[in-house]
């Protein structure tokens, strides 16, 4: 309890500190629509084939949220730069409670499987340090409840597979429903379920284990399609075209300087650049030190997820991956923990573990609140811009932000604003004083974003000659979101 707490605290602070991102809308607004589809009995299959290549858990969870903020004023962003219907602020929250449950859920993995108070706690905290984590735990997304849902799923597989109760099994059934009905990777996670009860050596097999081994998967599907009405009408051809749409490569983007489709090693790239030093490390050592009776378990839990680079769909940094979280945290917990018995003594142990969560926690201050938009220093910031090597700030980071800090003007008259921003549906609206234009040459201000300069660039190097930067969103001090420029011509005041 007290590690949901600390957690919940902690993720709590300024949901509002950045703008909208690019799925929030999407997965929040579907949501509440397939509820006003439900309100008013409408199960067609033309209405619930929105938004139908994901399936319609966490759409569901953020739909209640929507909800809540549209009845309840008290919920309601008074911020001015959004309308009511893309107000998220609360439906973040609901983000942050299922975060902070994620990673009390990891102490009670790791607890299963070590039974070591010490290495479960180590590895809440090397979940909560990671960006990647942190990246997707304050905003509404998908990758939440999908981790959220893959870590239930991974305690009651162990839990089952160490007692063989009926109580588990049910659990197992509900959270992998829950996982596959968030996102259809969560599959990838099955085999741990089939290997933890294979391979387990007590308690010995009774007469129908397999056959429930079997049907699991089965169950879970059959609760699938009753909670979905788009799964009501031509199942099985619905079935297959959601998964389809969902597999296919939906944009392109920059990837080791090249603009395509991205090769098989995407996702081992990314967790090489996107994970600090300092838990690569622990990583290394947790997987090579002295044998656990659990690591194989943990290594695969590690190395699944990452199964989804067979697929075409690989974009957007270790979103589709996240579920490695799980066993990478675990691992990492390891390798601390066998560093601390090595230590001689409590003052050296409480040194080590000082150093390592002091050092583990600088990125999240000189990040915050841009963790989708961190990379551990193995490569040079001025390289990943300068040669577009990885994705920066793809999901509208820093857009508002930049829009907040446009000159406070004392004139009567009216700012025209361009805005080269991409993508457009995360603008918020302007503070009183301003309009947008989309009329470049008759622009007061213009806002640039990287995302826009990448993969529009309808606004060039000598379009923007006559006029002044006055201000810049940085990542971490290091390179640029999203820069404003004011016409040379122009008095403010």
């Amino acid at each position: 309890m007290l590690v949901f707490v600390v957690s919940l605290g902690i993720l709590s602070v300024n949901l509002n500190s950045v703008g909208e991102h690019w799925d929030e809308v999407t997965v929040a607004s579907v949501g509440e629509s397939y509820l006003g589809f439900m309100k008013n009995g409408d199960f067609s299959p033309s209405s619930w084939e929105l938004n139908h290549e994901h399936p319609p858990v966490a759409k569901y969870i953020y739909g209640v949220a929507r909800f809540l903020t549209k009845n309840i004023s008290l919920l309601q962003d008074k911020s001015g730069y959004y309308p009511a219907g893309r107000d998220f602020v609360f439906a973040r929250f609901f983000s942050v409670v299922m975060s902070a449950i994620t990673v009390a859920i990891i102490f009670l993995i790791a607890w299963e499987l070590t039974k070591s108070r010490q290495i479960a706690l180590l590895s809440s905290a090397f979940l909560f340090v990671n960006p990647v984590f942190q990246s997707y735990a304050r905003i509404i997304s998908l990758e939440v409840p999908l981790l959220l849902f893959g870590s239930l799923f991974v305690l009651f597989s162990i839990k089952y597979a160490n007692t063989k109760s009926l109580k588990n099994y049910l659990a197992v059934v509900a959270s992998f429903t829950l996982l596959i009905g968030t996102r259809y990777n969560g599959v990838l996670l099955l085999p741990l379920f089939i290997g933890s009860l294979l391979f387990r050596e007590t308690p010995k097999p009774k007469k129908g284990d397999s056959l429930k081994m079997v049907l699991m998967p089965v169950f879970s599907l059959l609760i699938l399609i009753g909670i979905w009405p788009y799964l009501w009408h031509s199942t099985i051809i619905n079935l297959l075209a959601s998964a389809d749409r969902g597999l296919e490569v939906h944009t392109r983007e920059y990837f080791m300087g090249q603009l395509g489709n991205t090769p098989w090693f995407y996702y081992f790239v990314y967790f090489g650049v996107r994970t600090p030093l300092l838990l690569l490390a622990t990583f290394v050592i947790g997987v090579f030190c002295r044998p656990k009776k659990e690591k194989l378990m943990l290594i695969a839990l590690f190395l699944l997820p990452f199964l989804a680079s067979v697929f075409p769909l690989k974009q957007d940094g270790l979103r589709y991956v996240n579920l490695y979280l799980i066993g990478f945290s675990i691992i990492c917990a390891l390798g601390v923990n066998f560093l601390l018995d090595l230590a001689k003594n409590k003052i050296l142990k409480s040194s080590i573990l000082v150093l390592i969560f002091g050092f583990c926690s600088l990125p999240l201050i000189r990040f915050f609140p841009y963790y989708l938009d961190y990379y551990n220093g193995l490569v040079s910031s001025n390289k990943i811009y300068n040669q577009r090597l990885f994705e920066i700030g793809g999901w509208g980071e820093g857009v508002l932000e930049a829009v907040k800090r446009l000159p406070k003007s004392q004139s009567s008259l009216v700012k025209k604003v361009y805005l080269a921003i991409s993508p457009v549906h995360i603008i918020p609206d302007l503070p009183e004083g301003y309009k947008s234009t989309a009329d470049f040459s008759q622009a007061d201000f213009v806002l640039v974003n990287t995302n826009y300069r990448w993969y529009d660039n309808m606004v060039t190097s000598e379009d923007l000659e006559n006029l002044k930067l006055i201000n810049t969103v940085l990542v971490g001090n290091k390179f640029p979101l999203i820069t404003t420029y004011i016409r040379s011509s122009m008095v403010l005041y």
